[in-house]
Order: C-alpha cells, then sequence, then structure tokens
C-alpha cells in the first residue's frame, strides 16, 4: 500500500482526505491488507463454505449460544401525536432539524 495507490481508491471512492488523515488511513489499510494476507495463508482445503449463521450443523457450535427465532408479532404502534411528543420542534406536523445544506 502506498500513496499513489490511496490516492486513486480515494478518488474512485470520491473521498477527500486531509493532508493529516492521509498518512493515519494508510497505516489502517496497511494493518487491514495484513488481516487479509493471514487469513489467506490458512489452510481452508475440505472445509464446507458457511452461508449464513443458520447453516450451522449439529457438530458446530456458535459462540453466542443457541439461535432462537421467535413469530412475527404485530403491536400497535402509538399515535403520531405521542410519536411527536419528545420533538423540540414541529412544524404542519412535521419535526424541524437544522438546516443541514446551504
Amino acid at each position: 500500500m502506498d500513496q499513489a495507490l490511496l490516492e486513486r481508491m480515494c478518488r474512485l471512492a470520491e473521498l477527500e482526505l486531509f493532508e493529516g488523515e492521509k498518512e493515519s488511513v494508510l497505516q489502517d489499510l496497511e494493518k487491514m491488507v495484513g488481516c487479509f494476507e493471514v487469513i489467506s495463508e490458512l489452510d481452508v482445503e475440505g472445509v464446507e463454505p458457511l452461508y449464513g449463521v443458520l447453516e450451522l450443523d449439529e457438530k458446530m457450535t456458535m459462540d453466542c449460544g443457541e439461535n432462537v427465532l421467535r413469530e412475527d408479532v404485530v403491536l400497535d404502534a402509538p399515535c403520531p401525536e405521542e410519536l411527536l411528543a419528545n420533538a423540540p420542534a414541529l412544524q404542519d406536523g412535521l419535526i424541524v432539524v437544522p438546516k443541514t445544506f446551504s
């Protein structure tokens, strides 16, 4: 990873970095590339691909415990007045927010 590649990536992603940010971003990207290099060295021969967390077989367990699914339940939504009660400012039933673009 070098400065020229970072400049090209920023141009393609339409990102503008300040001069002071470039070195930090470059270091972070180098760390990420290093992680991918380590991952690419792993021997995955014979390992079945996992397409989703619910496809684990009985031999495998998840670190966070068993995945529990529940039925979707439709609940009554609060009325608009209740939802807008804590808004700092209202105009014509809409929340007024500070202007972000000029």
